[in-house]
């Protein structure tokens, strides 16, 4: 018979209590919540306010892609922006539904903590209440992996969305409001002095209007409307890339972003050389075919199908891996190798000595860099180097595109 001690009783109650709730205390990790956030929620109709998607507990996030539906008959969507460091761009998939893409470029850290993730800034349209809901969203990681695709309900656990959906209301401006009625609660008498008061000032305001459109007589000349659509971009005056970037605005190729900016000096990934190569060519978007890179998954929705009419004509070639790896900024020579797929252009016999750096450009693009030079598409740098492995900027591809139109 064994005898067990009133006080190893209570070690033994104690060390099972504990094991009991360890799992509880390792599973009680931070929860990522995505939610959104109006900075006021009540708003004057004809007046403009600002929506954040923002992210709380956020461990790891490279890029993003989410969707946002609103009361597109209550509201009108102004504009959108990034709120880090990054590439970011929307478009309309409808009326009231807004689709925002972004992702960190090269190797940089991602997104942690509490983040602000975009912001949508909207216009009341009338004095009524107005929904602005999160419907969909994808994430991507720094080991771009662990894509989360789909609807909110496809995320797992770790993720929660509890602000999804939020509603601002729409105001009368103080003087558009009906005055209460006199004598009922809450009113006011007016004398009889106070109207006539309100009559001059009236009729002064009238007078000063009438002076404003009359001047000896003379209308005063009528301003020229702006032109519909006319856009200034405000980052390319000065810049080297003006002429090229200006054609191929001017020809609908290039649209810029939502401030007005072109941003000629920022990077440009794989995926949006690919949806500028597209455009430019101005090949069918049919969405049909099939994606058949292995990180097919971590492609944004914003350009597969200008990944799919590239594979249709050739003009796309993945690595080795038979991977795209859309996120990675593209080198002058994969962007050289693009345009002259794209537009057909004849390789040229590729001579080492015609660069310094000649026994620094691979194989697979020595042809068609000497082709380019040839046609005179491209240049290299004033050393006489054309460094393959660089960076290539927007603005070197509007050069390179521009270049390769009549």
């Amino acid at each position: 018979m064994i005898i067990v001690r009133d006080e190893l009783k209570y070690v033994m109650v104690g060390v099972i209590i504990l094991s009991m709730l360890l799992p509880l205390c390792v599973n009680a990790q931070p929860q990522t919540d995505f939610f959104l956030q109006a900075e006021k929620y009540e708003v004057e109709v004809g007046k403009e306010f600002s929506v954040y998607v923002k992210g709380k507990d956020v461990e790891d996030i490279y890029a993003f892609e989410l969707d946002v539906i609103f009361d597109s008959n209550k509201l009108e969507l102004i504009k959108t922006a990034g709120t880090n460091e990054g590439y970011s761009s929307y478009n309309l998939l409808d009326k009231d539904k807004v689709h925002f893409v972004f992702t960190k470029i090269g190797d940089t850290s991602s997104l942690k903590g509490d983040v602000d993730l975009c912001k949508f800034t909207f216009k009341m349209l009338e004095a009524s209440e107005a929904s602005i809901e999160l419907e969909s969203m994808r994430i991507v990681s720094s080991e771009i992996i662990d894509t989360k695709v789909g609807d909110l309900e496809s995320l797992d656990t770790k993720y929660s969305f509890d602000d999804k959906k939020i509603s601002v209301t729409g105001v009368l401006k103080s003087e558009e409001k009906e005055p209460s009625s006199p004598g009922s609660s809450g009113g006011t008498n007016v004398s009889s002095g106070d109207k006539d008061s309100d009559k001059e000032d009236r009729d002064e305001n009238e007078d000063k209007d009438d002076k404003d459109v009359e001047k000896d007589g003379d209308e005063i000349e009528e301003q020229p409307e702006e032109v519909p659509g006319a856009v200034v971009f405000t980052d390319i005056e000065n810049h080297w890339s003006k002429e090229f970037a200006l054609k191929l605005v001017n020809l609908g190729i290039l649209t810029g972003y939502p401030d007005n900016t072109l941003r000629p000096d920022q990077k440009i990934t794989r995926a949006e050389g690919v949806v500028l190569i597209v455009n430019t060519l101005g090949l069918e978007l049919s969405g049909e075919g099939e994606i058949s890179f292995n990180d097919k998954d971590i492609i944004p929705i914003w350009c597969a199908n200008h990944v799919k009419a590239a594979l249709e004509k050739d003009i796309l070639k993945g690595y080795e891996d038979n991977t795209l790896r859309p996120f990675i900024n593209l080198t002058r020579a994969e962007m050289v190798v693009l345009v002259m797929n794209a537009f057909g252009i004849e390789k040229a016999e590729f001579e080492k000595s015609q660069f310094e750096d000649g026994d620094a450009i691979p194989g697979w693009a020595a042809e068609f860099i000497a082709g380019a030079v040839k046609e005179g598409i491209v240049k290299g740098y004033p050393d006489n180097t054309f460094k393959p492995d660089n960076e290539v900027t927007r603005g070197e591809v509007f050069a390179l595109i521009a270049n390769c139109i009549d």
